[in-house]
């Protein structure tokens, strides 16, 4: 699907306690850059905070996105965990899913959050967060994908057979000055969203801001910025 034949604002799914999932469409381009933040609230609010500025900063400034691209902006995947406050819980769905462990590339029945086990869901694509994001990737194809994180400080491409995300990574850690690393390896992450996107051959990455409060618009601004040249350049 061209993301030019989308409304301007649309609800591509609902949460498990019903909530809606809402995206924001902007430019007229044939490719489409994915956004997506609020994977996990509680302490990563931060991300759903910079997904609203960049919609307004898009809906002011339309002619900062190149003529060629579409940009599609998931400010909250999670609204349930939202709803939870700044607290560990709200890191997880109303099931207590962790949804970035919840995806269809090395997902594994144990996983993990630093030290602590968390849920991955009951199968790959368990929980109707995941579905509906998963739905709304394969419909649109899009020509990137980011999902926004926080407190990590790096840059990191989903990798899970396709290996299609370290050029897209790199152009995103370059503009932006989150250092680049290959893999996270600072614990195990299984079944996570830019894996499953890259092994669709769509380059993904995992953006992880330097702080749990700022939401570091400038800096996220100017790498979008740097990947819609990119993508221009290398359609």
């Amino acid at each position: 699907m061209n993301a030019t034949l989308l409304p301007e604002a649309f609800i591509f799914g609902t949460s498990v306690e019903g909530r809606e999932l809402n995206a924001y469409r902007f430019g007229t381009g044939n490719q489409t850059i994915l956004l997506v933040g609020g994977i996990h609230t509680g302490f990563e609010t931060n991300t759903v905070r910079l997904l609203n500025e960049l919609r307004d900063y898009y809906a002011a400034t339309p002619n900062d996105i190149l003529p060629e691209l579409s940009l599609v902006l998931v400010p909250v995947l999670n609204p349930d965990g939202l709803e939870k406050g700044r607290q560990i819980s709200g890191r997880f769905n109303a099931n207590g899913v962790d949804l970035n462990r919840n995806w269809g590339c090395g997902w594994s029945s144990e996983a993990v959050f630093r030290a602590t086990p968390v849920s991955p869901g009951s199968a790959p694509f368990s929980e109707p967060e995941t579905v509906a994001l998963g739905s709304l990737i394969q419909q649109l194809s899009p020509a990137a994908v980011l999902f926004y994180h926080a407190a990590a400080r790096g840059v990191f491409p989903g990798n899970c057979g396709k290996i299609v995300s370290d050029g897209l990574a790199q152009v995103y850690s370059a503009a932006s000055g989150y250092p680049y690393t290959s893999e996270f390896s600072d614990y195990s992450v299984t079944g996570s969203a830019p894996a499953w996107v890259d092994s669709l051959g769509i380059p993904a990455i995992d953006v992880e801001l330097a702080s749990a409060d700022d939401s570091e618009f400038t800096r996220n601004v100017n790498a979008i910025r740097a990947v819609m040249t990119w993508l221009t350049n290398n359609p």
